[in-house]
């Protein structure tokens, strides 16, 4: 037992450092705590029952029992709440693929903007760039001006049929401007940044012409010249 409670004891800060060394929330870095969480909080539960020694002084742990029944049934209820978001999201995702094979032709070119390649997939519609996820353009530090030409080389060369913006309601839209809610904490706006060389190039040449479901996934066709 000692080793186990060594080993979670010493690899819970661990995994919580090196969880908060990007700065971001993303649910699969906290993965990697339940395990030691588990024996720690095992080990403490079985602790503080062997140090009530009568019945009596073990009834006063029937109401921790139900905040935590309450705790663990709100819990419950929220990851209930994201997997019906998540099916919504699933079913906006079937539809935009079946859009794209009723309005293209197989050999055509399809931009995702945001984080859906998978539509490109399932409607059988290549990506006409490399970076399919565009996180790399919004990167600080990361992203830069051969990126920004690379990407729109390939659109020169393949230009996409359809654009579509998959972008969250917070994140900018391929042919808009950068709006401040957009922006990490502590960044100006500016107008030199990587992914702003792309907008401007979609902006010239592609305009909205539908909405897809409930999120209103916007559709881009190139202009009449």
């Amino acid at each position: 037992m000692r080793p186990l409670l060594a080993v979670a004891a010493v690899g819970l800060p661990i995994e919580v450092l090196f969880a908060s060394v990007s700065g971001e929330n993303y649910y699969h870095y906290y993965y990697a705590w339940l395990p030691p969480l588990a024996v720690l909080v095992g080990y403490a539960a079985w602790r503080l029952w062997a140090m009530l020694p009568t019945p009596e002084s073990r009834a006063l742990l029937r109401p921790w029992g139900v905040a935590l029944a309450l705790a663990f049934g709100v819990t419950t209820l929220g990851l209930v709440a994201d997997q019906v978001r998540e099916l919504r999201d699933q079913r906006l995702r079937a539809d935009t693929a079946a859009y794209l094979q009723r309005e293209t032709s197989p050999t055509d070119a399809v931009l995702m903007w945001g984080a859906e390649v998978g539509v490109n997939w399932a409607a059988d519609r290549e990506s006409p760039v490399r970076y399919a996820y565009q996180y790399a353009l919004v990167t600080p530090g990361y992203a830069d001006a051969e990126m920004a030409a690379e990407f729109i080389d390939d659109l020169e060369r393949r230009p996409p049929v359809v654009v579509i913006d998959a972008s969250p309601a917070s994140d900018p839209s391929p042919v808009d401007p950068i709006p401040t809610i957009a922006l990490r904490p502590g960044e100006a706006a500016t107008t030199d940044r990587p992914v702003d060389e792309v907008r401007s190039f979609l902006r010239d040449r592609y305009e909205a012409v539908a909405e897809i479901g409930k999120l209103r996934w916007v559709v881009y066709r190139q202009r009449d010249h």
